[in-house]
């Protein structure tokens, strides 16, 4: 019986399970994050459709005289529970649309409200008030002033709610007047929050005209000329200097870009961009070569062997034209984050140390050893256990990273730099 038969195997009680650093194992996203910051500061990658930031400002009016409640659970505030609400009438009255739309926990509600169920802590959203749509879309509400640092509406949130109003024609609903209909309908959008704060789950009316009603304002919200105008105008009229050039690079004709990805976008800009914009769009380039690099070559080692030895591995064709390349990919990722750093040495002193360990790599084994060594550290500090087991003829994938992605083209970007949700925006705005 051979060393690998030994290993334990897992029983239906001992899973494994992908929530433990499962993502980024070489600890490369954070570095990534950062230089997005440059072009994109206050967006997010997950942020896909501008019309959020006006249903999140009609929200925000509705919810803040619930901003002291919290529902049974003691932690849910007015903004979930109104996401509860909406996400509830959406699956039942529009349940076609949300394909189209990228709502955050649709998928997760849709399930949870099959054979009449309701939403609620433990079935919506885990950590709703990040992954739930106000929490995605928050940092560009806030940075617009859309909501205040506590989630109050800001003044650009009552200019959408008064757009809103006019295009649809429901007056006195920021006003809250109860001789309108626009006021009548904000008092039945509260009692149903109110409503579903104190017990603990989603209470709006299922099968009403009022539920659907709110289904139809939530998915048109956006659709309005002079709320549309108002999203534009935030977007084009920033005092980030980057990110107001990169959207007005993507607003500018004849530029033509046929696949809305980072990349797609960046190539399309390039062209018109100003020094210090492209200055950064050149540090993705390179950073992101030394990435899927890297990268590359810690997967498909674990997904190409069972048993990683130095005989192995130096034999494998990826690893050695990955050991061939490093040290060039590794100096021209780093001195081009130095060029943009504007903190000083910080961030380009991070890719260094990511490449530490294998930048001197004078072969395959060598190159991997120093993965391994890189991918080990970033697991202790997460605080997580690694992807690879040690054992004494070598390293063995632990089964649930054996299957790993096909290796990235050279050129490929693996990591999120904002520019395809600025490119949705400008579009969903026009």
């Amino acid at each position: 019986m051979s060393v690998l038969d030994q290993l334990p195997a897992l029983s239906k009680w001992d899973p494994e399970t992908t929530g433990e650093g499962s993502l980024d194992p070489l600890g490369m996203g954070s570095i990534a994050d950062r230089i997005a910051d440059h072009l994109a500061p206050g967006v997010r990658a997950r942020m896909r459709d501008p019309h959020f930031v006006a249903r999140i400002a009609l929200s925000a009016v509705v919810v803040q005289e619930y901003s002291h409640l919290r529902s049974t659970d003691g932690t849910t505030r007015a903004d979930i529970a109104l996401e509860w609400n909406v996400l509830e009438s959406m699956v039942r009255h529009q349940r076609d649309k949300l394909l189209s739309i990228p709502f955050p926990g649709s998928s997760k509600a849709s399930r949870a409200l099959a054979g009449d169920g309701r939403l609620s802590p433990a079935t919506y959203l885990r950590g709703p008030r990040v992954f739930g749509f106000t929490g995605v879309y928050r940092p560009y509400c806030v940075d617009t002033g859309v909501l205040d640092a506590h989630g109050r509406p800001g003044e650009a949130a009552r200019e959408l709610v008064e757009a809103w109003e006019k295009d649809r024609g429901l007056e006195g609903f920021l006003n809250y007047d109860l001789s309108t209909e626009g006021g009548l309908l904000r008092r039945w959008i509260a009692n149903s929050v109110e409503a579903s704060l104190r017990a603990g789950e989603s209470r709006v009316e299922k099968h009403t005209v009022k539920a659907k009603e709110l289904a139809e304002i939530i998915l048109k919200v956006g659709e309005g000329p002079r709320v549309r105008a108002l999203l534009r105008t935030q977007l084009f009229e920033t005092s980030h200097v980057l990110r107001k050039e990169v959207v007005e690079l993507i607003d500018r004709p004849p530029i033509a870009i046929d696949l809305a990805d980072d990349r797609g976008v960046a190539e399309a800009i390039r062209p018109g961009a100003s020094d210090e914009l492209a200055r950064v769009l050149d540090a993705v380039t390179r950073f992101e070569r030394l990435a899927v690099t890297m990268d590359n070559c810690f997967r498909s080692t674990l997904s190409t062997f069972r048993l990683i030895t130095p005989e192995a591995i130096g034999e494998d064709g990826l690893l050695a034209a990955g050991a061939s390349s490093i040290r060039r990919y590794a100096d021209e990722a780093i001195a081009s984050v130095a060029a943009i750093d504007q903190l000083g040495t910080e961030l380009s002193e991070r890719v260094a140390e990511l490449v530490a360990p294998v930048r001197e790599a004078p072969g395959p084994v060598e190159f991997f050893d120093g993965l391994v060594n890189r991918h080990l550290a970033v697991q202790q500090t997460k605080g997580k256990s690694p992807w690879i087991t040690d054992i004494e003829e070598g390293w063995v994938p632990r089964q649930i990273y054996r299957e790993q992605p096909e290796p990235r083209d050279v050129d490929a970007w693996m990591h999120p730099y904002r520019l395809s949700t600025l490119y949705s925006f400008v579009e969903g705005t026009r």
